[in-house]
């Protein structure tokens, strides 16, 4: 919900392209320059500076240290557990393991 932009009072544009018009199969735009932000016609929920002030703490609370193979988590922020254990096993609900 505190990424949503519709709750600003916006419509973003251009979040996924279709590859394939037959199958239709998407695939998320990664260059965020590329979409289009309008404002829409309902009233927003929150403001747009509130908003911003959200994403700037949501980027601020990303967890830096990662694993730097390139890999898609490096995008995403989560952290690559080492142990095996901590990695496969999984909880009733489906949460992961941590260790403490």
């Amino acid at each position: 919900m505190a990424r949503n932009r519709t709750y600003c009072g916006d419509i973003e544009y251009m979040q996924s392209v279709t590859i394939d018009p037959l199958t239709h199969e998407r695939i998320k735009q990664s260059d965020k320059s590329q979409r289009i932000i309008k404002k829409a016609k309902h009233p927003a929920i929150i403001d747009t500076e509130m908003w911003n002030r959200v994403q700037e703490a949501i980027v601020s609370r990303i967890n830096h240290n990662l694993v730097s193979d390139g890999s898609k988590h490096a995008i995403v922020g989560i952290v690559v557990n080492k142990d095996i254990y901590c990695r496969k096993l999984r909880c009733g609900c489906g949460r992961r393991f941590k260790k403490i």
